[in-house]
């Protein structure tokens, strides 16, 4: 088996990061294509043990600044997009960090839509994996929209000051000047 070989070459030494790194536990949601749920904690080493996951695949769920992406994985999909990350089988998948509340909405947007194309008639209904795909590119777009609505109103107000020369007790120069700057980039 694959992920025996890494124990015999020594991954699991006392103290060390990939240790620490398998024993780390996650709240997981199970979603499968007939809207059953399951909630429980999976550890690390067990996602290694049943799947044959190397550590290295670990580390984006793991990491929270590890790179967005889907990684096929066997017959499984990895995914990790901003605050969502889990395992698509062709018959369910597994949500990790399930105690977020944004998690806890989003696996309730997909049981929805879960329900919604087991009404459907047959003709009609889209295979599990697209339900869920559709689901996120939909919870996507609604974080990315809440972002730039919060980013929106940060430039809309600098960008007010700028322009109505507000002073609050420095010069007009002064004021735009230093809304300028807040509103480049860095150079260095």
């Amino acid at each position: 088996q694959q992920s025996g070989v890494w124990w015999r070459v020594g991954l699991g030494g006392a103290g060390s990061g990939t240790s620490n790194l398998l024993r780390k536990a996650t709240p997981v949601v199970e979603v499968t294509m007939e809207d059953q749920v399951t909630e429980y904690e999976v550890s690390h080493r067990e996602l290694v043990e049943l799947f044959g996951l190397q550590p290295r695949h670990l580390r984006i769920f793991s990491h929270p600044n590890a790179a967005a992406g889907v990684i096929s994985y066997g017959s499984m999909l990895l995914f990790k997009i901003e605050h969502l990350k889990g395992f698509l089988f062709y018959d369910r998948v597994m949500i990790f960090d399930a105690s977020n509340p944004a998690v806890v909405a989003f696996v309730s947007t997909l049981r929805a839509s879960i329900r919604r194309n087991l009404l459907v008639s047959s003709k009609e209904k889209q295979p599990f994996e697209f339900v869920l795909i559709e689901s996120l590119l939909d919870e996507l777009a609604a974080f990315y929209e809440s972002s730039l609505t919060r980013v929106e109103a940060l430039i809309d107000d600098n960008l007010d000051r700028i322009t109505s020369g507000s002073t609050d007790g420095h010069s007009t120069d002064e004021v735009r000047e230093g809304s300028v700057y807040k509103l480049l980039p860095l150079e260095h």
